[in-house]
């Protein structure tokens, strides 16, 4: 299991760690809205051009800046990442989305990513709990509430 507290303005933030060709620490907002987990490429691999990227598959995304979505939607590309990491739940190789877009500040992580975790937020809690499957979460479940 692995939590997290609110952060600033009622954000859940979620240290996750990317590894492709070195190992990368992120400090990443988990969106439940959010269809896909997302980040700027600098974070990812410092070493990555736009133009390495040209060949990979790509998606604008609107919402990640202010304005007109429609002039203001965001180019990212498909990255493959050998280990993928909330917190301290391994979830394998998996893809996220890159930008070299410097207006977006946010990194998302999305349901491409969360729907391969539970996670439970209790009534009046400010707390998210990330279990690795479903098993782990009804073991916290019948142990916690054995304790009631």
């Amino acid at each position: 299991m692995y939590s997290t507290q609110f952060e600033d303005e009622l954000r859940y933030v979620v240290t996750c760690i990317a590894n492709q060709t070195s190992v990368r620490l992120i400090e990443t907002i988990v969106d439940t809205g959010a269809k896909y987990t997302c980040y700027q490429a600098a974070l990812i691999d410092d070493t990555l051009q736009e133009k390495d990227m040209l060949d990979q598959q790509i998606l604008d995304i609107g919402g990640f800046v202010d304005g007109d979505e429609r002039k203001n939607t965001v180019r990212f590309y498909k990255y493959p990442v050998k280990q993928f990491t909330i917190g301290s739940i391994d979830v394998g190789a998996r893809e996220v989305w890159i930008t070299f877009d410097r207006r977006v500040k946010d990194n998302v992580l999305g349901l491409d990513i969360l729907q391969s975790v539970c996670f439970l937020q209790l009534d009046n809690s400010r707390e998210l709990l990330f279990f690795k499957n479903r098993a782990e979460l009804k073991e916290y479940v019948s142990r916690t509430m054995d304790q009631i």
